[in-house]
């Protein structure tokens, strides 16, 4: 056996730097093969990357889109929403002005029955004075029938006593 401190033989140095040589380029290869596959996998990362980062700026872009129409879409709401209190106000004011003019309605129907009721009555009182009128004008005719006989026999009777005188 010998000791670590003793000179080796050249032909087992040869041997060693040989192994040593093909250990190194073995692992310079493995290395450049790491290297490679980690580069390869750098990119593949980096492509997802970006694909991911186009992904996000797009949806980013949809999620601005969105929120410009969800906030057109408030707005609209919002405009919808006072349009709908104005006519709301509206409406009430034209009830109310309903209200009023069927109260009025009520009053001149009311008026328009009464006067119905006072024409009526007057109607009636015209009718009994043009039937005591009609009376008046018959008893009148007789009347003059009467006086005129009796004018005829005033006046024969003037004849006669004329003729007897």
């Amino acid at each position: 056996m010998t000791s670590w401190n003793e000179p080796l033989e050249p032909s087992f140095q040869q041997a060693l730097a040989s192994l040593a040589l093909f250990i190194e380029q073995g692992f310079s290869q493995q290395s450049q093969k790491l290297d490679q596959g980690f580069d390869q996998q750098n990119q593949k990362l980096d492509q997802g990357f970006g694909q991911q980062n186009q992904k996000l700026d797009s949806l980013t872009e949809k999620l601005e889109i969105l929120t410009d129409q969800v906030g057109h879409f408030t707005e609209g709401l919002t405009e919808l929403r006072v349009l709908a209190q104005e006519q709301t106000a509206q409406m009430r004011q034209l009830t109310a002005q309903m209200q009023q003019q069927t109260a009025q309605m009520e009053h001149i129907t009311d008026g328009l029955t009464e006067l119905k009721a006072v024409v009526q009555e007057q109607s009636a009182t015209a009718k009994q004075q043009a039937e005591a009128a009609k009376q008046q004008a018959q008893a009148a005719k007789q009347q003059a029938d009467t006086v005129k006989l009796l004018a005829e026999s005033v006046a024969s009777l003037v004849a006669l006593a004329s003729q007897k005188g």
